[in-house]
């Protein structure tokens, strides 16, 4: 990871290994329609802004055709 210098990824625990980058990095996050929960759709952006010199991009899904759900009770949430 110390030689990453642009991360992308989805909301996952993989988000955890963002302060192991490199300073002046750039995380880009993708995050699914509906994923809201005690504030935990925004805690990798937190955490990577009290490292300093990383960068922080999050997409949110905003369409139905933009996130595929495993189960049709998260469709509408």
């Amino acid at each position: 990871m110390r030689k990453t210098g642009v991360f992308i990824s989805v909301h996952t625990s993989n988000l955890a290994n963002s302060p192991l980058l490199q300073p002046g990095s750039a995380v880009f996050e993708i995050i699914a329609r509906n994923w809201h929960w005690n504030g935990l759709d925004t805690s990798f952006r937190d955490q990577t802004a009290t490292m300093g010199d990383i960068h922080h991009y999050a997409w949110r899904a905003q369409k139905l055709n933009e996130t595929v759900y495993l189960h049709k009770r998260d469709l509408f949430k």
